[in-house]
């Protein structure tokens, strides 16, 4: 009988990696922007192409997702996510912010596709000597294998840790879109503006803005403990005796 090997450098795993790593790109490059630091994203794709491929299995019948299929999509779409190493959160921003130049499209195209191309050769020229002869043992690696090997031995742990991910990134945004509305919301809301009765806007009073408004509930507020501790100094105060 022969022995089936499982497809590992599919089409599929490579189209799965690139959409996944073109989503994840963008979060990656806000992250860094917003933080100053990017994330690995090989676990994040690969429970993402493992949730999606286990509904298109179950829902159209579709060839199982294996692990090595997984693993080299969660490579490419790393890979993809990876990008924002070539400049685009330190290095141009940078640039941007002191001399105000922006670089084009076709500028930043070849940077960032030379810069990629360098990474690549001398990831091939150190993986000898860093991996295959020494053994050392990267975090993020030993991470994605153990995490990929797990959701391949108990599928409902890989569901639970989906709907956790799916949870957390809808919440995540919904947070973030309730603080940018209210951000937007406060830059375009005209000044709050309180009319006076006529009488006092024909003697040059006018409207009273908010600042005016606020200033004088401050000062309110500033005189009145004076009061209450100059009536509780009276209060306190001996009283004299009615004279006879």
């Amino acid at each position: 009988m022969e022995r089936t090997e499982a497809p590992e450098l599919t089409r599929r795993a490579l189209i799965t990696g690139a959409l996944i790593g073109a989503l994840l790109t963008p979060c990656n490059v806000y992250s860094g922007l917003k933080i100053g630091w990017s994330f690995n994203m090989s676990i994040a794709a690969a429970l993402l192409s493992y949730a999606f491929w286990q509904v298109a299995e179950r829902g159209l019948g579709t060839r199982h997702w294996g692990l090595l299929e997984n693993n080299i999509n969660q490579t490419t779409a790393s890979s993809a996510a990876s990008i924002i190493s070539g400049g685009l959160v330190a290095p141009i921003p940078a640039l941007t912010l002191i001399t105000g130049q922006q670089l084009g499209w076709a500028s930043m195209w070849l940077w960032v596709f030379a810069v990629s191309a360098l990474g690549i050769v001398v990831a091939v020229l150190l993986r000898g000597a860093m991996i295959e002869r020494t053994g050392l043992a990267f975090p993020a690696g030993v991470a994605t294998a153990e995490t990929v090997t797990q959701i391949y031995r108990r599928g409902r742990e890989a569901t639970l840790r989906v709907r956790a991910l799916a949870s957390a990134a809808l919440l995540a945004g919904s947070v973030k879109l309730v603080l940018d509305l209210g951000g937007v919301a406060a830059r375009l809301s005209p000044p709050l503006g309180i009319a006076l009765p006529a009488s006092l806007a024909r003697g040059g009073v006018g409207t009273a803005s908010a600042s005016s408004c606020a200033a004088a509930s401050s000062a309110a507020c500033t005189a009145l403990p004076s009061a209450i501790s100059a009536r509780a100094s009276v209060a306190a105060r001996p009283k004299r005796a009615p004279v006879p």
